[in-house]
């Protein structure tokens, strides 16, 4: 699945192509790309890039807790139709992007040209907006994922504290098991 949100991430966040470009550009560099991501995988010792893991986590804090909800029931009972919905949803999330990358950088472009007083003003604060919306949107994902981990520690936490409290147990179990006779 990570191999699928990737392709799809990347195939969203190239340069635009039309579909036949695509296509071209795709076969001329699925080798050089596939050798090229293998080495980078291992010199990472089979992790993601850290760029690649932010752009993942930034597409996924789009979505609302119900699409999340929807993408996960969809990819037990129909994985096919979950990939075609993720591919979609990840379209339209970098389309977005894209746009709002644009419109940012025009807003700095005109204000960096401006020498009007107020219209710089104003062009500072739609700056300053569009960078507070998306460091808020940021830091609500951040805080999601801390409280999903403080959850998935705090159990952890207790499976290994029954463990290790019955741990005499569980070794005369796994040991009674393994000797026992067929």
């Amino acid at each position: 699945m990570k191999q699928i949100i990737l392709i799809l991430l990347a195939i969203g966040l190239s340069p635009a192509l039309s579909a036949q470009k695509i296509g071209e550009h795709v076969a001329k560099t699925k080798t050089t790309d596939s050798k090229k991501r293998q080495q980078n995988k291992e010199d990472r010792g089979g992790r993601m890039s850290r760029s690649n893991q932010t752009a993942i986590q930034d597409f996924f804090a789009s979505l609302t807790d119900e699409e999340r909800q929807e993408l996960r029931e969809l990819r037990r009972s129909n994985p096919q139709e979950a990939k075609k919905m993720m591919a979609e949803k990840l379209e339209k999330y970098n389309n977005q992007r894209e746009a709002r990358v644009k419109y940012l950088n025009d807003l700095i472009g005109k204000y960096r040209q401006t020498s009007d007083k107020e219209d710089k003003e104003k062009l500072h604060a739609e700056i300053k907006k569009m960078v507070t919306e998306d460091f808020e949107t940021n830091l609500r994902e951040r805080k999601r994922q801390l409280v999903f981990l403080e959850r998935r520690l705090q159990t952890e936490r207790e499976r290994y504290e029954a463990r290790s409290k019955n741990s005499d147990e569980i070794i005369q179990k796994s040991v009674d098991k393994l000797t026992k006779v067929q």
